[in-house]
């Protein structure tokens, strides 16, 4: 055990420990904003395409508008990436 001379600074040493132990990192990587935009542009490009891929008109629950509208939005983030 130690020294009853050391007890402040086993103390401090303890208090300083229990401090480090609750801090709390979260790991971020560092991406150009517009190198982020066409990441996302991109992941929601293939998600869409998926989605018209895996439908087929006239399937149930898919109205012939819905497939239009995804068609649409896969032509604008088409678009959106030439662009950039």
């Amino acid at each position: 055990s130690p020294a009853s001379s050391n007890y402040e600074e086993t103390l401090s040493t303890l208090r300083y420990a229990d401090r480090a132990k609750r801090i709390k990192n979260a790991a971020v990587v560092n991406e150009n904003p517009a190198d982020k935009l066409i990441r996302q542009l991109r992941e929601e490009n293939m998600k869409l395409r998926d989605m018209v891929g895996n439908i087929s008109p006239g399937q149930e629950g898919v109205s012939p508008e819905e497939m239009a509208q995804k068609q649409a939005e896969v032509a604008a983030l088409e678009n959106a990436l030439q662009e950039m």
